[in-house]
């Protein structure tokens, strides 16, 4: 877990926006398609989300 939360500060501090919506939609798409559940990636991908918008506040108020 840590090393996804890692590799995904890495991609927003280069100034990248992060393709975790894409990736983990997906799989939970083709989980509900097959009538699963997919609650790690649903954390997961909330866990990013939220790592990825601290990350961008802080650097909008570094650069004020």
């Amino acid at each position: 877990m840590r090393s996804v939360v890692l590799g995904a500060k890495g991609v927003v501090e280069r100034g990248k926006r992060l393709e975790a919506d894409a990736l983990n939609g997906a799989v939970e798409r083709l989980g509900a398609r097959h009538g699963l559940s997919m609650p790690v990636s649903s954390f997961l991908n909330d866990l990013l989300k939220l790592e990825d918008e601290k990350d961008r506040l802080q650097a909008a108020t570094q650069n004020v």
